[in-house]
C-alpha cells in the first residue's frame, strides 16, 4: 500500500474546485481555472475522480469560515474513498486564518494566497507546499494569456474593477484580508469585458467591495461614472450591472450616468447597514435616517422605475429596542425591491470585537426575521405590478427545480442574490426574449415566452 508522501509524488491530472463565499471569489476561482487548463490539467465536477481538491474559501464572518472549514474536511475524505493526493485551501483563509486552518486541518498539503495565483500550478503539481503574498498587496489586473474557465452559467460574468477597501466600518475584515482599494485599470477592464463578449457573455456584473470608490486611487484614472462611459459603448455586451455602492458616494454625476447608458442596468445595490445614527456611528458609517431617505428620493427622482437593492444587520452592539424599532419603520416604507439581512457576528481583530455584544445571537436572529417578513409583505404588493405584463429577460439556465423550464432575469434582478423568472420552455443560456407574466410571487415570478417581435410593456 503506498504511504500518503508516496501517492503525493504521483502526477497530479485531474482537478476538482469548490468555491464558496462572496462573487469576487468567484471570479478568482475562475482565473485559478483558467491557470490550470492553459498548464494542461483536467477539471472534473466529480471530487471523487480528482487528483487535486482546490477550497477556495471564504474568511468574511465566523459561520463562513465554519462553512469552508467544513468544506475541506469533507474533501479530505476523497482520500479514502477517492483518487485525492493534494488538498489546497485557496482564498481569504489561505492567509489571514492560516493558522486556524493548520489546527482543524492539518491534513492540509498547500495554501493559495489569493495574491500568488501565479503560484497554482507548482502547488497543484506538489513542487511547492504554500505560498504567501507578497509584503505590498499587488495592484489587481486582467492578463489576456490566462482565459478564465467559467463557473457561472454562459448568459453572465462577473468582472472585479478592484480589489481591497479603504472604508473602515467597524465590522469588517476586508481590509485586513485583501488590504487597501486598489483599482484596476480602465483599458484592463475594458479588455477583460472584450473577451467576455467574444466568449459569448450577454451580461457584466462590476463588482468590488466599494464601486463608487473606483478610479480615487489612480489619479490618471476616471471615476466610476467615467469607466462607465467607456464600457457602456461595448456594443456586443447586452447589459452592465453594478454591485456595492456606497450611499455616500452616489452623487448626481453617477447617477445621471448610469441612467443615461441603456446598457447599464437600472438597478442600485446600496447597503445600508442600519438606519439608527448611534449604530451607525458605532459601525464607522456616516449616515443617518434623514439621509438615508433624502438619497432614496433622489434616486427616485431621477428614475422612478430603478430597481433598489440593500442590506442591514441586526444585533450590533448598541442595536437598542429603540434603534431597531428605527430600522423596522424605515423598511417598512417599502421602498425597496430587495433586500438583504444578516445577523452582527463580532469578527477577530475588527474595531467592533470589543464592543460588549447586548443583543443576543436569538434577539438578533429573531429581528433578522422580522425585516424579513415587513419586506416580503411589501413584495408581494410590489410584484403584482408585473402580473400579466411583458418583459424583456436574459435566460440564465436550466430550471434545476423545474424540468422543461428556465431560470431568467430582468433587468431589476442579479443572479443567486434576488427574485426569478421561471419561464416554461428549455432555453439556451444568454437567450433574450420577450416574455408574459403568468403569476408574480414575493419571490419568484412565472412567465410564458412570446414571440421576439412582441412589443415590450
Amino acid at each position: 500500500m503506498k504511504s500518503r508522501n508516496d501517492a503525493v509524488a504521483d502526477p497530479v491530472k485531474t482537478v476538482a474546485l469548490a468555491s464558496l463565499g462572496c462573487v469576487k471569489n468567484t471570479e478568482d476561482s475562475e482565473y485559478i481555472l483558467g491557470r490550470l487548463k492553459r498548464a494542461g490539467f483536467v477539471f472534473t465536477a466529480r471530487p471523487e475522480e480528482a487528483d487535486a481538491i482546490i477550497v477556495n474559501t471564504c474568511g468574511f464572518i465566523e459561520s463562513a469560515r465554519d462553512e469552508s472549514l467544513q468544506v475541506i474536511r469533507d474533501m479530505n475524505g476523497y482520500r479514502a474513498r477517492g483518487r485525492l493526493k493534494r488538498l489546497i485551501v485557496a482564498g481569504c483563509m489561505a492567509d489571514l486564518d492560516r493558522d486556524l486552518v493548520h489546527r482543524e486541518a492539518p491534513f492540509v498539503d498547500g495554501f493559495l494566497s489569493p495574491f500568488r495565483m501565479d503560484r497554482i500550478e507548482r502547488l497543484v503539481s506538489g513542487k511547492i507546499r504554500s505560498c504567501r503574498r507578497s509584503a505590498a498587496f499587488p495592484p489587481p489586473g486582467y492578463h489576456p494569456s490566462c482565459r478564465r474557465v467559467r463557473i457561472t452559467p454562459a448568459a453572465y460574468a462577473y468582472v472585479k474593477i478592484a480589489d481591497g477597501c479603504d472604508n473602515r466600518c467597524s465590522f469588517c475584515r476586508i481590509p485586513a484580508i485583501r488590504g487597501p482599494y486598489r483599482s484596476k485599470h480602465p483599458a484592463s477592464v475594458l479588455r477583460e469585458m472584450k473577451s467576455l463578449a467574444r466568449a459569448g457573455t450577454r451580461e457584466v456584473i462590476l463588482i468590488s467591495q466599494d464601486n463608487t470608490r473606483y478610479g480615487r486611487d489612480r489619479s490618471e484614472s476616471p471615476g466610476l461614472a467615467g469607466l462607465l462611459d467607456r464600457l457602456a459603448d461595448l456594443q456586443e455586451i447586452y447589459r452592465i450591472r453594478l454591485l456595492y455602492l456606497h450611499p455616500d458616494r452616489i452623487d448626481p454625476t453617477l447617477l445621471n450616468c448610469i441612467f443615461s447608458h441603456d446598457r447599464i442596468c437600472n438597478y442600485l445595490d446600496v447597503p445600508l447597514q442600519h438606519v439608527n445614527r448611534g449604530v451607525l456611528k458605532s459601525m464607522g458609517r456616516t449616515g443617518n435616517p434623514d439621509g438615508y431617505r433624502r438619497l432614496v428620493e433622489t434616486i427616485r427622482g431621477c428614475n422612478p422605475d430603478v430597481a433598489l437593492r440593500t442590506t442591514f444587520i441586526t444585533g450590533f452592539p448598541g442595536e437598542s429596542v429603540q434603534a431597531f424599532s428605527e430600522l423596522e419603520a424605515f423598511v417598512a416604507k417599502g421602498w425597496f425591491d430587495h433586500v438583504g439581512v444578516f445577523v452582527y457576528s463580532p469578527e477577530p481583530g475588527t474595531p467592533a470585537e470589543s464592543l460588549t455584544r447586548d443583543v443576543s445571537p436569538q434577539e438578533a436572529d429573531f429581528r433578522r426575521e422580522r425585516l424579513m417578513l415587513i419586506q416580503q409583505d411589501h413584495l408581494q404588493t410590489r410584484n403584482s405590478r408585473f402580473l400579466n405584463r411583458v418583459v424583456e429577460v436574459l435566460v440564465d439556465e436550466s430550471d434545476p427545480k423545474m424540468p422543461g423550464c428556465s431560470l431568467a432575469r430582468m433587468d431589476s434582478q442579479a443572479p443567486d442574490i434576488d427574485t426569478v423568472v421561471h419561464v416554461s420552455g428549455d432555453l439556451p443560456s444568454g437567450t433574450v426574449l420577450p416574455v408574459l407574466i403568468r403569476r408574480a410571487e414575493p419571490y419568484d415570478f412565472f412567465a410564458e415566452p412570446l414571440p421576439a417581435d412582441r412589443a415590450i410593456s
